[in-house]
Order: structure tokens, then C-alpha cells, then sequence
């Protein structure tokens, strides 16, 4: 029988270099996933802005076609919220705290104009309006109707989607 000396025995296992390294490589991985993770998920967000002011197009011009106008006060989007409402991806919208508005609604009062602003988690900004119907990026975000409606061509009169103050959505956005 052969008796192994303490010092000859040796012992399995990682050197912590060899665990430096390891946890350095995964670091690096894990960094490069949530950058691209943050990406993918703000072009989804500003996908999701697109598609709902390309569907706000549909409903106003079906309320034009029902009503020979465009909607000219909250009342008509009340009214037009039972049969085609404006729809919001409630998630894919800014909705800080404070004075945050993210989906502003313009329009004049006799009814031949419009104009649809909304504003991004990514912070990007979108319109459309009665004179553009495709969806365009909007530099033209401040913080009142009176600086996003003129922006979009339209009169200061305009409603809010969403109301920051309250945290809650306007009943004629779905």
C-alpha cells in the first residue's frame, strides 16, 4: 500500500483567475443583450405609436364619412369612441409623472381639419393629419396645445389623450 504525501496530493478545481475570466465573458455577454434588447423594444414601441395613428386615419375619415366632418370638440370624439375610437398600445406611450401629455388631438372648429400627435416611450415623436395621412416623424412637441397644434398646421384648439396630472386616459381613447 502506497501512502500519498499531503504535498504530492493534488486537488480539482478552478483558479480564480480562471473564475475572473468566466464571470468578465458573461458580464460582457449580458451587457451586449441589454443593449440590443433596448433597441428592439424601442422600435416596438415606436411600431405600436405608428400603427395607432395609421388607425386613427381610418376612424376620423369614417366619422367624416357619417358626419360630412371631422371631428370638432370632445363631444365628437366621445361620440365617435362607441363605434370607431381613437385606439392608444397604452403601453407603448410615454406616461412619466407630472405634466406629461403623450396623445394630443387638434382640430378646428368647423370641422375640415385635423391633426394627430402622439409621443413614444422611446421618446420619438409621431403625426398625422387631414393634410398628411401618412405617418411622419414630429419634431414639434413642447409641453401645451398651443405649441403642438400649431406645429402640426392646426389651431390651438385641441384635446389630450392622456392627462398627466390625473395619470388617466381620456374615455374617447380606447
Amino acid at each position: 500500500m502506497s501512502i500519498v504525501s499531503p504535498a504530492i496530493r493534488r486537488q480539482s478545481g478552478f483558479t480564480i483567475v480562471e473564475l475572473l475570466i468566466v464571470i468578465v465573458v458573461i458580464g460582457v455577454l449580458a451587457a451586449i443583450s441589454i443593449v440590443a434588447y433596448s433597441g428592439v423594444q424601442s422600435r416596438a414601441n415606436d411600431s405600436a405609436v405608428q400603427g395607432d395613428l395609421s388607425a386613427a386615419v381610418k376612424a376620423l375619415e369614417l366619422f367624416k364619412i357619417d358626419n360630412g366632418v371631422y371631428p370638432r370638440n370632445v363631444g365628437d370624439l366621445d361620440a365617435m369612441a362607441s363605434t370607431a375610437p381613437l385606439r392608444a398600445s397604452r403601453g407603448a406611450y410615454d406616461v412619466g409623472t407630472g405634466n406629461i401629455y403623450n396623445y394630443a388631438f387638434c382640430f378646428n372648429a368647423a370641422g375640415t381639419s385635423y391633426g394627430l400627435a402622439a409621443k413614444s416611450k422611446s421618446g420619438n415623436s409621431y403625426y398625422v393629419s387631414s393634410a398628411i395621412s401618412t405617418v411622419s416623424s414630429f419634431s414639434g412637441w413642447g409641453t401645451s396645445v398651443s405649441t403642438i397644434c400649431p406645429a402640426m398646421g392646426q389651431p390651438t384648439s385641441g384635446v389630450w389623450g392622456y392627462t398627466g396630472n390625473t395619470q388617466s386616459w381620456q374615455s374617447w381613447v380606447r
